[in-house]
């Protein structure tokens, strides 16, 4: 049980300074069940410009809701229960709100670190969750780029290019899921790729950007083999293999 402990100072005083977020803050004080502040978003990733909103996670211990959110002039504020943050979900296709928490700093906390600890466990993928995230996405991102491969080959540069597109976020969550990390929202795929770089040979920011670019612009087939290559080589290693080999296109996925 998270219990709310007093932290004395002005805690937001790393934030920029707006009259904005001097009313949330003005609120965030005056309500008994905050438990931590996070600063997440643009703001956490140093990549703030003066148009940039300032993004927060307001962890409360109860509310008639398990999240909300709502926007004040430049501050977006999500809140979310502590019962909530206790419990990831199971299946992979419910983790869209999980890169929210990855570079989350927080600014505000009442828990002593409980409520840390457990951000931290969102922002990373446990090896069940690891194995679960390449099993509900792989045979998807299968179909649709041999539907893309196949339509090149047909001469359907069109439909080859909207297949191409389609199976992008399927590869992206496969190539950060497979290294154990969450895949991230578009905004920031170069910004982890170039500040928390995957150490294995081809999966530098410039390289993968460069693939991600190429299948964007025309679908091309080559950077979709390279990206598959690439999937196919950490995939198999973490022992799917099997469904590689049993997918009926995998020939037309090799050239």
């Amino acid at each position: 049980m998270a219990i709310r402990q007093e932290s004395p100072g002005r805690w937001h005083g790393e934030l920029p300074a707006s009259p904005w977020l001097d009313e949330i803050v003005d609120r965030i004080d005056a309500d008994l069940r905050v438990l931590t502040v996070l600063l997440t978003g643009s703001w956490a990733h140093g990549m703030a410009t003066e148009h940039s909103d300032v993004d927060l996670i307001v962890v409360l211990s109860r509310d008639e809701l398990s999240s909300r959110r709502f926007s004040h002039g430049v501050v977006d504020v999500h809140t979310v229960t502590l019962e909530r943050l206790r419990h990831i979900p199971p299946e992979p296709g419910r983790w869209w709100d999980r890169y929210f928490y990855c570079r989350a700093r927080p600014v505000l906390d009442h828990t002593d670190g409980h409520v840390p600890s457990l951000v931290t466990a969102w922002a990373c993928l446990s090896p069940p969750e690891v194995f679960a995230c390449i099993d509900f996405h792989l045979e998807g991102y299968l179909h649709y780029l041999y539907r893309s491969l196949k339509s090149h080959r047909e001469s359907r540069a069109r439909l080859a290019r909207l297949d191409a597109c389609e199976s992008l976020p399927w590869a992206l969550a496969l190539a950060f899921g497979a290294h154990g990390r969450v895949r991230p929202i578009n905004k920031y795929v170069a910004w982890e790729l170039e500040h928390h770089p995957i150490e294995e040979p081809g999966w530098s920011a410039g390289e993968v950007m460069g693939l991600i670019e190429a299948i964007l612009d025309t679908g091309d087939a080559d950077a979709q083999r390279t990206l598959f290559g690439l999937i196919e080589r950490k995939t198999r290693q973490l022992g799917f293999g099997g469904v590689i080999d049993s997918f009926a296109g995998v020939q037309t996925l090799r050239g």
